[in-house]
């Protein structure tokens, strides 16, 4: 069974294209009524709206697995309309990082907030809770204890920086985690074991 995480949100840094030096584009931000995705089997459903008639030349749809390196996996024409959609069907298996870049005829690019997917896949862990003021804890769902160290790395969704990182000992079954110095945001608590990756959401306050 995969459950679906899905996080929405403009980031608050700017985030450049490849190849083209061009950052997030408040003004398109402003003018969009939504820009959603949503996993559905194994697919990613992107859709978005305009408030008025989009009249440029046509929009490169591009997905990061870190949120620093973003690569193209689509075109699309424009239409003149105020609604589009785009089906990515080979997403990552863990985290995905979505934008798009609105390219006018003349060549000008306007890049879109970004969109986050983590599927996440049956865990070894449970983290909790979903809402973090200060602690965090990490629960070993597989026996009492583990054999290996787990390596936990905290990263603010927005950006795919690493802010925090710490480690699960071998034959403990739980640790409760101070994350009060982390800023407020969208969060990925990455759980390193054994060569698996384990990939569970949160949100600091």
């Amino acid at each position: 069974m995969i459950a679906t995480i899905v996080l929405s949100f403009k980031a608050t840094n700017k985030l450049f294209a490849s190849g083209t030096g061009q950052p997030e584009n408040d003004v398109l931000a402003s003018q969009l009524n939504f820009f959603t995705i949503k996993a559905i089997n194994q697919t990613t459903l992107l859709s978005w709206s305009n408030s008025s008639p989009m009249t440029n030349d046509f929009f490169v749809i591009e997905r990061s697995i870190d949120g620093k390196t973003y690569n193209q996996i689509g075109k699309i024409k424009s239409t003149g309309t105020t609604n589009f959609t785009f089906v990515d069907y080979n997403p990552s298996s863990n985290i995905n990082y979505y934008r798009f870049r609105k390219v006018e005829f003349d060549g000008t690019i306007a890049v879109s907030p970004v969109r986050v997917v983590v599927i996440e896949k049956n865990s070894d862990f449970t983290v909790y809770p979903s809402l973090v003021k200060s602690t965090l804890t990490l629960q070993n769902n597989v026996s009492a204890d583990i054999d290996s160290d787990a390596k936990v790395q905290f990263i603010l969704a927005s950006t795919g920086e690493v802010m925090q990182e710490t480690t699960l000992a071998a034959n403990s079954d739980r640790m409760d985690i101070n994350l009060s110095t982390l800023p407020a945001g969208n969060y990925v608590a990455k759980i390193m074991k054994d060569k698996k990756e384990f990939n569970h959401t949160f949100v600091k306050q």
